[in-house]
């Protein structure tokens, strides 16, 4: 992970980097941040949801007692 956020500050600071390594290294990153499979998105997805509601319910009891 390291590595790679390396070498994001490394194409924020070389925006004059041929397009293909800069797209090549972008496609890296990714890979190392975001994972493309179905199962694993599916989760997240429902973490973030549960997440989610967990604050607009908090956030609304807030408002409730009036503070």
């Amino acid at each position: 992970m390291l590595q790679m956020l390396r070498a994001d500050m490394w194409l924020r600071r070389h925006p004059d980097a041929p397009e293909s390594q800069q797209q090549a290294l972008r496609d890296e990153i990714r890979a190392a941040f975001c994972c493309e499979e179905e199962g694993w998105m599916g989760l997240t997805l429902g973490q973030s949801r549960g997440a989610i509601l967990q604050a607009v319910y908090g956030l609304s009891r807030v408002g409730a007692r009036g503070h």
